[in-house]
């Protein structure tokens, strides 16, 4: 069997609209609100090493399951 290597990418998408948790990331109701856009966002990311696609359309159930 073939090793398959994964290209993690540099940013993620949740870091990308500012998402962290921990004692440096953002209160509770600030991240909810990140979600909120994130799940909404039309716009198409360009991130190395990401397949934007795997994402779905913004409000769409794919969205909702990322």
């Amino acid at each position: 069997m073939a090793e398959r290597k994964f290209k993690s990418p540099k940013e993620g998408v949740l870091k990308r609209f500012g998402y962290q948790v921990g004692a440096r990331g953002p209160m509770r109701r600030d991240r909810e609100n990140i979600l909120n856009r994130v799940f909404a966002y039309g716009g198409v990311l360009e991130i190395e090493g990401l397949d934007w696609t795997e994402w779905g359309a913004g409000e769409s159930a794919e969205r909702l399951q990322k």
